[in-house]
Parts: C-alpha cells; sequence; structure tokens
C-alpha cells in the first residue's frame, strides 16, 4: 500500500514537473521572438516614411522661423509708425502700416505657428514609432505604417482663418480623410 502510494506521489510529481516545463517552453516559444531585446536589430525603414520624416523636420523649421520673421517684421513696422509718424511723411507711413499689416494677417491667417506646432507634433510621433521598429522587435511594419498615417493626421493640411471661419486648403489626395484599412 505504501508502495503504490509513494508511486502515485512521484507520478503526480512528474506530471507536475511535466506540466511546468512544457508550460515554460510554451512562454518562451510564444514570446521568443520579442523577447529577444538584448539581440540587435536591424530592419530598414521604408524610405517613404524616411522622407516625409526629413520634410516635417524642415516644414516645422521653416514655418517656425517664418513666424518669428513674420511676427518681428510687424512689430517693428507697427513700432516704426507708431513713433515717427512725422518724420517718414504719408507715403512710408502708409508703406510701414501695410507691412505690418500683411505681416499680421498672414501669420494668423494661416496659424503659422499651430502649423508649426501640428508639424513638429507630428514628426515626434513618427520618430518615436522609427524608434520602437528599430529596438522592438514586436513592432511590427503595420505599426509603423499607423504611426505614419497618424503622424499625417496631426500635420493636418494649411487652415485659413477668415473673420470667424476656418476653411482647410484642399489636400492633393481625394478624400484624404477617408481612413483605409
Amino acid at each position: 500500500m505504501v508502495e503504490v502510494k509513494a508511486k502515485i506521489f512521484l507520478l503526480s510529481l512528474s506530471i507536475l514537473w511535466l506540466c511546468g516545463v512544457v508550460s515554460a517552453s510554451a512562454l518562451e516559444q510564444g514570446a521568443g521572438h520579442c523577447a529577444a531585446a538584448s539581440v540587435p536589430i536591424v530592419r530598414k525603414i521604408p524610405p517613404e516614411i524616411e522622407q516625409h520624416l526629413q520634410d516635417w523636420w524642415r516644414i516645422a523649421n521653416f514655418d517656425r522661423v517664418f513666424q518669428v520673421l513674420l511676427g518681428l517684421t510687424g512689430m517693428v513696422s507697427a513700432l516704426v509708425v507708431s513713433t515717427f509718424t512725422n518724420e517718414l511723411g504719408t507715403r512710408k507711413t502708409k508703406i510701414f502700416s501695410f507691412i505690418a499689416a500683411l505681416s499680421f494677417g498672414v501669420m494668423s491667417g494661416f496659424d503659422i505657428g499651430g502649423k508649426a506646432d501640428a508639424t513638429r507634433s507630428g514628426w515626434r510621433h513618427l520618430t518615436t514609432a522609427i524608434l520602437k521598429f528599430k529596438n522592438d522587435p514586436c513592432y511590427s511594419y503595420d505599426q509603423l505604417i499607423d504611426a505614419y498615417s497618424e503622424g499625417e493626421a496631426l500635420v493636418g493640411n494649411v487652415p485659413f482663418h477668415t473673420q470667424g471661419s476656418v476653411t482647410t486648403l484642399s489636400s492633393p489626395i481625394p478624400n484624404a480623410s477617408v481612413k483605409h484599412e
């Protein structure tokens, strides 16, 4: 009787040990390709995505510099008009007034600062996705492409503000707002 109990006990332990080995093996196989974080991953970013990332960087920088230049031009022109009206004469006063109005009008009408912010947000989003793609074997091409699409949505189109309304200049892609799966 003791021998039978001992055999049942040993059989039970063997089955439990075997279940543990099988479970551990299944976990390693399920996460094996993703758990290899210590192994360097070399995956190529699609050239179109790399090009758009560079373009967004340049656009964001250009928009920010353009915003600052327009702001400075508008402020300096307005200060010149308000300070030296008598010395400028009518013609130069009109010219400086026009430059100030044009500078502030372009800056606010096209929301240059907002466009710079949106483009930089899209750039950051795509940069983060690329870093994940390069360093996480579980991050797929589909996820990278989805992140690119989300970045495009963040960048958006060029808005045009007119007295109380906002219109968006059309995209070169028909139905660009339609999400394709």
